[in-house]
């Protein structure tokens, strides 16, 4: 019951033989439920015109000429196994699901401040960390009370990821919210999941979180280039970043790959040079490929992980400055990245020297 994720131009139909589980999409131009106009809505209403049943708009504006959707399908045959729900959490949103067999797919819709102005920063920074923990424990409580509580990968979009001064930064803030919740509920989730946090250029934005989890555990992969990310020292916050930099998830017969940059160790390398830090993440993304290939042996009758040059699942690139596009598109190119493989996305990083960053699938 594996999934297939793969880009399609915008609005394309499924191939026959398979059916939507869900269409995610990123438009050049973001649509109205997504603007500030919705300032004062409720995370009902929020929910209900930002996304449907089988599709959502990433609330990421899609870099010119790069109109693709990116479709997660299942096969047809397997159409009573398809299932859709909806949860509604006071004062922060409505969960969405998805259900096919062995996994679920989760997103949800909130705010992380209130939109009325705070009377101070102290405030304001006290409201963010709260609803991030808030939107957190809504996560383990879906793992909680499913058939599905092993969670295989979480993307984060965040609306001004880098604002902020110091420990009230917005991504810092995230950071804590995120393992206040984790300790709360450690028994929730045993291993930390692959995870993808972004920026979302538009502050204005409410958040988005969306997950993927599955009957059976997956299993976690590092990097031997990078230190693992909840092992940091403390000049990057009070609060570690718990991901793991991919998981194998046989459940879904896909290494779902991290949010994956310019960093060796613990340090960013090639600060504020895109040039550069698109060589040191195409390096960080092979060392990752080669150590999940490593303990492929654990996961019976899987075909091995290739390089990144011979990738053929969806990956999606954040560039934090999108006329830099054709410059990184050609750099891409010359170091043998699958263009056709890969969907760029205007996006902040979680920290303010990285200006690129790359995640997304491989089947397996």
């Amino acid at each position: 019951m594996a999934i297939i994720v793969t880009l399609v131009p915008a609005g394309q139909a499924p191939p026959p033989g398979y059916q939507l589980l869900v269409r995610i999409q990123c438009r050049q131009q973001l649509p109205q439920p997504l603007s500030a106009d919705l300032a004062s809505a409720s995370g009902a209403t929020l929910a209900d015109t930002a996304t449907e049943h089988d599709h959502f708009v990433l609330p990421l504006p899609a870099i010119a000429s790069d109109d693709y959707d990116e479709l997660w399908l299942v096969p047809t045959q397997d159409q009573n196994l398809l299932d859709a729900q909806e949860q509604a959490i006071d004062q922060l949103g409505v969960v969405h699901t998805r259900r096919y067999g062995d996994f679920q797919l989760c997103w949800l819709w909130f705010y992380p401040q209130s939109q009325s102005n705070a009377s101070s920063h102290q405030e304001f920074a006290q409201q963010a960390y709260e609803h991030y923990q808030q939107a957190y424990e809504q996560v383990l409580h879906s793992l909680e009370d499913s058939p599905y509580p092993h969670l295989q990968k979480i993307w984060h979009y965040l609306p001004a990821i880098n604002s902020g001064a110091g420990d009230r930064e917005n991504y810092r803030l995230f950071c804590q919210g995120r393992e206040l919740a984790l300790r709360q509920r450690a028994q929730v989730i045993p291993q930390l999941p692959a995870a993808t946090a972004i920026g979302i250029p538009d502050a204005q934005s409410p958040a988005l979180f969306y997950w993927l989890s599955t009957r059976t555990p997956g299993l976690n992969i590092e990097n031997p280039r990078q230190m693992h990310a909840w092992k940091y020292p403390r000049q990057y916050g009070p609060s570690r970043p718990n991901f793991s930099r991919g998981t194998l998830s046989p459940a879904v017969g896909q290494f779902l790959i991290s949010g994956t940059a310019s960093v060796v160790g613990h340090e960013t390398i090639h600060p504020h040079d895109t040039a550069g830090q698109i060589q040191e993440m195409l390096l960080n993304l092979d060392s990752l490929l080669d150590s999940a290939r490593e303990q492929q042996n654990q996961v019976p009758n899987s075909k091995s992980l290739p390089t990144y040059r011979s990738l053929t699942g969806a990956m999606r690139l954040y560039l934090r400055q999108p006329d830099q596009a054709s410059a990184v598109r050609q750099r891409c190119a010359e170091l043998g990245l699958p263009l056709q493989q890969l969907k760029f996305c205007h996006g902040d990083i979680c920290r303010d020297d990285l200006m690129i960053e790359m995640d997304g699938f491989q089947s397996f």
